[in-house]
């Protein structure tokens, strides 16, 4: 498997999202990786990228540069 893989993960949560489960997501990714940064996206629901673009583009890029 991969755990503790050594390559940081970035998840993106939409706080109004009833597809995906936040709880069950990182535990998924806290179980394979390291590190995991979080980021919570109060106006999204499923669709972060299109619902809050620019935030998600800040977020996107500053995590790219770390």
């Amino acid at each position: 498997g991969v755990e503790g893989c050594p390559v940081p993960a970035v998840a993106i949560f939409g706080a109004h999202d009833v597809v995906v489960s936040k709880a069950a997501e990182l535990a998924i990714l806290r179980r394979a990786h390291r590190q995991v940064a979080v980021h919570d996206f109060e106006k999204s629901a499923h669709y972060p990228h299109i619902e809050e673009t620019a935030r998600f583009l800040g977020v996107l890029v500053d995590e790219l540069r770390q």
